[in-house]
């Protein structure tokens, strides 16, 4: 079993969200990052849930400050539009990439273009699911921005371009003490 702790950053605070709204702050991304891996996670998940839905550029310094201490797999999302802001926050401390927005609302080939130049093990797939009847469509910003995607055509989709990893998330069960979406991993 691997420990993996994931931290929503709303910079410059890590935050808890319910249903992916309502954000309660929990602390800043450092010292959690910091206490984390003290007590032993072996990954940890760093997104920056705002960046793309303010259209704001990647705090790579903030980024760089907060792995400075930590040896353990870090992977990085929030704000990710093209191969050069991958590029930099390899160099910034990150593992892996974390993308979601861009490569769902907009280029889904970026998907394709990472998993060519820095292999699929850096290349994770960010999905936020809402249950509709029957199916679960994909969501963007936040969980605010609804896409034309059904979840299990679009998982299919970017294995296919090459992600490596794909993080699930429900935003029915976000922050409400349910568990997880067990139908919705099933299928």
């Amino acid at each position: 079993m691997r420990i993996i702790a994931k931290l929503d950053i709303k910079p410059p605070y890590v935050v808890k969200p319910i249903h992916f709204e309502g954000l309660r702050i929990v602390g800043q991304a450092e010292g959690l990052v910091n206490q984390y891996y003290k007590d032993g996670a072996d990954e940890i998940i760093y997104i920056d849930i705002v960046a793309s839905l303010y259209s704001r550029e990647i705090l790579y310094k903030e980024i760089q400050q907060t792995t400075s201490n930590i040896f353990v797999p870090f992977a990085v999302g929030g704000g990710i539009r093209s191969l050069d802001d991958i590029s930099k926050l390899f160099r910034h401390g990150a593992d892996k990439v974390i993308l979601n927005t861009h490569v769902l609302q907009n280029n889904p080939d970026l998907i394709d273009q990472a998993a060519k130049v820095y292999g699929s093990q850096s290349v994770v797939l960010n999905i936020e699911a809402q249950r509709f009847a029957d199916e679960w469509i994909c969501f963007s910003d936040c969980g605010r921005v609804p896409s034309n995607k059904k979840v299990l055509p679009w998982v299919k989709e970017a294995e296919n371009r090459g992600v490596g990893e794909i993080i699930l998330q429900s935003i029915d069960c976000d922050g409400v003490k349910c568990g997880f979406d067990i139908e919705l991993i099933r299928r």
